[in-house]
């Protein structure tokens, strides 16, 4: 058991530790290499969604984790799908926490106002507070196999909501901008280096999302 438990150690720390040279070098890819947008877009606040955008997938990654972990377990309960469970379920309000807070940074420059009960915001606000009661009845309510039973339900209910809020933009509106036009043709990217920028968080925020599963016990 021990020799099992030094070998989560050594993955969990090896993928932390390649989780903090991927963000050191994001962060400097985005504030050095990535052109700032024109004043209208937001200036230099506009680099918000270099974060932004990534924490929000990784949240629907963590949901997915969560999800495919919980449905296991209810299936056939195991400790491994309760600790992939768990930790689909606690980096998805990690992730949904980053989205919470950066987006209204953003959009005190775009809108005039921190937040808005847009129907984005809402939705994702409300799955977000779906996750982190998982969290805490995990915390507070025992470790039994009822009360496990419990939290993975609780936590497939948290990711059914998820297609709500990335599709509630389309269906309801809102002021939250949509990356899809409504003739569903992408919006240009103007520069590779916003392509990268873009893309390069996401492997690096799953890897938190994949060291904290190895980690759980």
């Amino acid at each position: 058991m021990s020799a099992v438990k030094s070998r989560r150690d050594l993955v969990f720390w090896a993928l932390f530790a390649l989780t903090a040279v991927v963000f050191a070098f994001e962060i400097g890819f985005v504030f050095f290499k990535v052109p700032g947008a024109q004043a209208g877009s937001g200036g230099i606040a506009q680099k918000i969604f270099y974060f932004h955008v990534p924490a929000a997938y990784a949240m629907y990654l963590s949901g997915g984790v969560g999800f495919l972990a919980s449905a296991l377990y209810l299936y056939g309960a195991t400790d491994l799908r309760d600790a992939w469970a768990k930790a689909g379920a606690e980096c998805a309000v990690c992730f949904g926490s980053l989205v919470l807070t950066s987006g209204p940074l953003w959009a005190k420059k775009a809108w005039g106002v921190y937040w808005t009960f847009d129907p984005r915001l809402t939705t994702l606000l409300l799955t977000v507070l779906i996750y982190a009661a998982v969290v805490m009845l995990r915390v507070f309510g025992g470790s039994g196999e009822a009360e496990r039973r419990f939290a993975a339900a609780l936590t497939v209910l948290g990711t059914v909501t998820l297609p709500i809020v990335h599709y509630s933009v389309q269906k309801w509106g809102g002021n939250h901008p949509t990356v899809i036009t409504k003739a569903n043709v992408a919006l240009p990217v103007t520069d590779g280096y916003e392509t990268a920028a873009s893309v390069c968080p996401t492997p690096a925020l799953q890897q938190l999302c994949a060291a904290n599963g190895i980690h759980t016990p």
